[in-house]
């Protein structure tokens, strides 16, 4: 595949590697707890895989759309 779009491509992977540091930090010094009983890995655990998942999709548009 072929990179069209440099900056959505970069700002992708920023996104990926920001939200995944959030993710294994919080679950590895701190607990997660429940649904009900919400430990302090919660929030920080579910802001990581948010802006995980928005980082892959920012990522798979530097390959489909092009620079403007």
């Amino acid at each position: 595949m072929q990179i069209k779009n440099g900056k959505d491509f970069l700002a992708g992977a920023m996104f990926i590697a920001l939200g995944l540091a959030f993710l294994l930090v919080a679950q590895k010094n701190y607990q997660m707890g429940t649904a009900v009983r919400m430990g302090p890995a919660y929030f920080p655990t579910i802001l990581g895989a948010i802006t995980a998942i928005l980082g892959t999709i920012i990522f798979i548009r530097g390959f489909t759309t092009t620079d403007e």
